[in-house]
């Protein structure tokens, strides 16, 4: 989730308008990352946005995926808050719990907060 669509915009993967408009707007996009970045959801306000993550985690627990980490970039309470809900829906530890790295951190700016999972059949395993 990417609290600001400012970064996103300073690194071209928006145009002006669409920061303007998506900001007054107040939409919360749900970004996903697997072998490219692409939209998942948009969601308005940052607590729906949180809850749509909360959401997330119960339906790909549901699938018995039991490996998460929670990351973050300046959102300790919210990443906190999270982890808290995955360790109850998921019934284990995640992987970590963590700030974002600098690298992934500036393109998505602060306040942005990512749930990750493994499905558990690679948990060990060579990619």
């Amino acid at each position: 989730m990417v609290d600001t669509l400012e970064y996103l915009r300073k690194g071209g993967r928006i145009g002006s308008a669409q920061a303007l408009i998506g900001g007054a707007l107040k939409i919360k996009p749900i970004i996903t990352l697997e072998e490219t970045v692409k939209p998942f959801d948009k969601v308005r306000t940052k607590a729906r946005a949180v809850k749509r993550l909360r959401d997330i985690a119960v339906e790909v627990a549901a699938r018995g995926e039991t490996t998460w980490t929670v990351q973050h970039s300046a959102a300790p309470e919210l990443a906190a808050e999270l982890a808290a809900h995955c360790r109850e829906v998921f019934q284990c530890e995640g992987a970590f719990l963590d700030e974002m790295s600098a690298v992934l951190g500036i393109h998505a700016g602060p306040g942005m907060l990512g749930l990750g999972t493994v499905p558990t059949e690679l948990v060990g395993s060579k990619f």
